[in-house]
């Protein structure tokens, strides 16, 4: 499992786009980082989406209320009252599952997990996963790190070179 540590200001318009474009690269096979298998399994972006999406099942994860709420939200600009709204929402529905992906600080930045899976045993397709990766973030480098047993290897021996 590989995860993506985001420390980030969850009500800035910038960070939420990023968030937006990163999983979007991840479902689309030709923008995956190489390696990564499949879409992103955990994140912010996946259980906002778990709620905004209607399937009809019995025990579906959806509200009308929160999907009204992102609808709403300017789509030019995204306003940081109207982001702090969704994401205190999202918060309330399920609370557990934000807590596991999401850490709304009010006295810092807040954090963003991001977990996926990722072919591993060859550390040069592992650092280009990771080179991948940061190509995906517009934001600052600072505010993203990628972490796997595989990764944290790979830099030991780049450290060791």
């Amino acid at each position: 499992m590989v995860q993506v540590l985001i420390e980030a200001e969850l009500t800035n318009d910038r960070t939420v786009r990023n968030i937006l474009d990163f999983t979007d690269a991840f479902s689309d096979d030709l923008r995956r980082p190489e390696g990564v298998v499949g879409g992103i399994q955990s994140s912010l972006g996946v259980l906002l989406q778990d709620w905004l999406v209607d399937d009809g099942s019995t025990g579906d994860n959806y509200d009308a209320e929160l999907l009204d709420m992102v609808t709403a939200a300017n789509n030019f600009r995204l306003e940081p009252a109207h982001l702090q709204a969704i994401i205190d929402r999202l918060e309330e529905l399920d609370p557990e599952e934000f807590r596991q992906v999401a850490v709304n600080n009010p006295d810092g930045p807040d954090a963003l997990l991001v977990q996926f899976q990722a072919l591993s045993g060859d550390q040069e397709r592992a650092g280009r996963m990771v080179d991948d990766i940061y190509g995906l973030w517009f934001g600052d480098e600072a505010e993203i790190t990628v972490t796997s047993a595989e990764v944290v290897g790979l830099e030991v021996v780049s450290l060791m070179t």
